[in-house]
């Protein structure tokens, strides 16, 4: 009978551990499979972060190179004007503030055309200023002479004086109050010019028109 009971008791603490064990172990089991679980969500969240911020940059430097409007290019040169008699010849271009000699407005004429204002020096002389309208076609061409001439003739700052002397046709106008300046208008190689300049200069810009 004593080791009969003997023998039950160690059963029974045998029993006790075997239990435990597989409670302990089934309750690691899942702790561990949660925290699997855990570690995979946060890893996929840290990815489509990272996924997000490779995508998002736009390129700006790009957008800007799309948006610059390309080189101003006209038949008036400095090349061109370096082969006339001046010390120190220097041409700056650029687009017209939509005024011809700072007092005709042909912004709505010339809209649809190319017109540069070129202001030419001798060293820090000032010559005077050339307007190239560009046409597109003959009517733009016609157009853009016609616009300026009617401008001339209703012009309550001075009078026109028509006399097809360059180009293919061409007229002066002669202000009522800068008498010492030239205002020449004159239609040369499918382009309308306009020259504003002293007096002084008048055998230079001539030899400068017979090279536009």
């Amino acid at each position: 009978m004593h080791k009969f009971t003997i023998f039950t008791i160690l059963l029974s603490i045998i029993v006790i551990f075997v239990v435990a064990e597989l409670v302990m172990n089934d309750y690691l089991g899942d702790d561990f499979a949660e925290e699997q679980v855990v570690e995979d969500v946060v890893e996929d969240v840290v990815v489509e972060d990272v996924e997000e911020d490779v995508v998002a940059p736009i390129d700006t430097e790009l957008r800007g190179d799309e948006d610059e409007v390309g080189e101003i290019v006209g038949t008036l040169t400095q090349e061109l004007l370096a082969t006339l008699d001046l010390a120190e010849p220097v041409v700056t271009t650029a687009l017209y503030d939509d005024l011809i000699y700072g007092f005709w407005d042909a912004s709505e004429d010339f809209s649809e055309m190319t017109v540069l204002q070129h202001k030419l020096f001798d060293g820090a002389s000032y010559i005077g200023v050339v307007y190239e309208v560009q046409p597109k076609s003959a009517i733009e061409l016609f157009t853009a002479y016609e616009t300026l001439r009617q401008l001339a003739e209703s012009s309550e700052n001075g009078s026109i004086n028509e006399n097809d002397y360059y180009g293919d046709a061409s007229f002066y106008f002669n202000h009522n109050t800068k008498t010492n300046t030239v205002f020449l208008v004159l239609r040369q190689n499918d382009i309308v010019y306009a020259l504003e300049y002293s007096s002084d200069y008048h055998v230079t810009m001539r030899s400068l028109i017979e090279l536009l």
